[in-house]
């Protein structure tokens, strides 16, 4: 069973997260659940089809994998010129 959680803010959102079904967490806003109706807010699949589809594991590898790529890209340019020659610059000392 999914849990479902209410976060006091002011915009309308709702977010989904988990690797399948049975452990999705669902998450609404204030706003939102204020604004739409019971059976609206129940019969909403779209972000538990955001969990079965696998977007949410899809988008924790893909930003897993960028956040890697930027501090390799942040240590490559450290300010250190020991790799003038090297034609790849600073990411050359990888």
């Amino acid at each position: 069973m999914s849990r479902i959680y209410i976060v006091v803010n002011k915009q309308p959102n709702a977010f989904a997260n988990g690797q399948n079904l049975e452990n999705a967490n669902v998450a609404a806003t204030t706003v939102l659940v204020a604004r739409i109706s019971s059976e609206e807010l129940a019969g909403d699949g779209h972000e538990l089809a955001h969990v079965k589809n696998c977007d949410t594991l899809n988008m924790i590898i893909t930003g897993a994998i960028s956040m890697v790529a930027n501090m390799t890209l942040l240590a490559g340019l450290s300010g250190r010129n020991d790799n003038r020659d090297n034609p790849l610059g600073k990411l050359g000392r990888f």
